[in-house]
């Protein structure tokens, strides 16, 4: 499994020449939140994992919310715009990852949610991705626990994109005998985040999270179509 990381302005200047050394290949960096606005180092960390040789995505946070009076940005197809005007611009040709976990089961009813509303969201903003990157499909990001609730809905349109999955099942670096916890519609996984609890950290010692891709080089690297 090809090996790599994921990481935000929390985790401050990265040493990308350092991790380059080591058994890292790839990195996936915020870029975008909800409808608040961008991660400050997006734009540094992509240049400086792509000036290490490392291969560069971009991840945005979504905040599924049922639209309401007085707060822009809450529907679906204008927080894809944001994500795509942000991240294409810097990684352009690939998918863009959207991290869907929240908000939490127990605030559902404070905001509004139910199971229903947030799956039809998060379908319309995947299906709005698709259309404005040209056929590039998102990648969707998600945990189990998260997951499961939304799936009291109808989540059967997830399986039409991959799945980069946050599974803590092990605490090495996974081999091909390792497998996370799945949850439905996906069969398979493209991306597994493995270490998301302070075990592994950079070069300098800054705690980040970890993951690998289930393929080889030439896949990742075929990720990048421009």
């Amino acid at each position: 499994m090809i090996r790599g990381f994921d990481a935000s302005s929390v985790q401050g200047h990265i040493p990308f020449a350092d991790a380059a050394k080591t058994s890292l290949a790839f990195g996936i960096f915020k870029c975008w939140t909800g409808n608040d606005g961008p991660d400050p180092n997006f734009e540094a960390n992509v240049l400086g994992a792509e000036t290490a040789g490392l291969v560069a995505f971009a991840y945005c946070f979504a905040f599924p919310l049922p639209e309401k009076a007085g707060h822009p940005g809450r529907d679906p197809k204008e927080q894809a715009k944001l994500f795509f005007d942000h991240a294409w611009k810097v990684c352009p040709g690939r998918p863009i990852f959207v991290d869907f976990e929240w908000p939490e089961p127990k605030d559902w009813a404070k905001w509004g949610c139910t199971a229903e509303s947030i799956s039809e969201w998060m379908r319309e903003c995947c299906e709005e991705l698709t259309r404005l990157c040209g056929g590039i499909a998102p990648i969707i990001y998600t945990y189990p626990d998260w997951w499961t609730h939304v799936s009291f809905a109808d989540v059967s349109w997830a399986a039409e994109y991959s799945l980069w999955i946050a599974s803590y099942v092990t605490t090495t670096w996974p081999t091909e005998r390792d497998e996370p916890f799945m949850v439905h519609p996906w069969t398979d996984w493209l991306f597994w985040q493995w270490d998301g609890n302070g075990g592994q950290r950079l070069p300098n010692g800054v705690d980040a999270d970890f993951v690998v891709f289930n393929g080889d080089a030439d896949a990742l690297r075929a990720l990048v179509r421009a």
